[in-house]
C-alpha cells in the first residue's frame, strides 16, 4: 500500500487485507477470490486489482466489494499496472497479448493493446504512460515494446531484444522509467 499501514495477502481461496501498526499486523477483512497469482494495489491506495486465471478483479480495498471486473485474456495474466491517476490499467497475459483497460465506469478494453502469439511471456511490466511494455519470454529473452512512441522520436520496426542466460518470473518498472526490477 502506498501509505506503507495495509498490506494485502493472496491464498488460495481468498486475500487478507492486513494493518500494519506498531509493528504488528492486524486483520482487516478478507476477499473472497480463488487461486490469484497477481496482486497489484492502485497508486492511491483505494483500490486491489488481483487475477483469477484470466479474469481481472478490481476491489474497493476499504469495503472489500468488487468495483468492475475485466475479461479479455485467453490464459494466465502475469502483469497488472495501475496508470492515468488510477482510472486504466495495462494487463499482460501469457499467450503474448497486452490490453489496456478503462477500469471504471465498466471494464472497457481500449485498442491501444496489441498481441503477439508467437511469444510465451513469463513476466511483464509496463510504464504507467503506455510509452512502453517490457515482458520475459520462455525462450531467455527480454523484449521491449514501444506503444505510444514520444514525439519526435523514431520507433523501430522490431521490438528490441536482449538475450539472457536465464528466465525471469517477476518484474517491475520504477515510477521515474529509470529501473527494471
Amino acid at each position: 500500500h502506498p501509505s506503507g499501514l495495509y498490506l494485502v495477502v493472496a491464498f488460495i481461496d481468498k486475500l487478507k487485507v492486513l494493518s500494519v501498526l506498531l509493528g504488528e499486523f492486524y486483520w482487516v477483512r478478507d476477499i473472497p477470490i480463488r487461486q490469484c497469482t497477481t496482486i497489484s494495489m492502485s497508486t492511491g491506495g483505494n483500490f486491489i486489482a488481483a487475477n483469477s486465471a484470466s479474469t481481472i478483479s478490481i476491489f474497493d480495498i476499504f469495503t472489500g466489494d468488487v468495483v468492475s471486473s475485466l475479461r479479455g485474456h485467453s490464459s494466465k495474466i502475469r502483469s497488472i499496472t495501475w496508470m492515468h491517476l488510477d482510472s486504466r490499467i495495462a494487463t499482460i497475459g501469457s499467450e503474448g497479448a497486452v490490453y489496456y483497460w478503462d477500469v471504471f465506469p465498466s471494464g472497457k478494453k481500449r485498442p491501444e493493446g496489441f498481441q503477439d502469439p508467437k511469444s510465451s511471456i513469463l513476466a511483464g511490466a509496463a510504464y504507467n504512460d503506455r510509452s512502453k511494455v517490457f515482458v520475459s519470454l520462455s525462450d531467455f529473452r527480454l523484449r521491449e515494446y514501444v506503444i505510444v512512441p514520444p514525439i519526435d522520436t523514431e520507433v523501430p520496426d522490431e521490438p528490441r531484444e536482449l538475450e539472457m542466460n536465464s528466465s525471469i518470473s517477476t518484474m517491475i518498472v520504477d515510477d521515474h522509467k529509470r529501473i527494471l526490477f
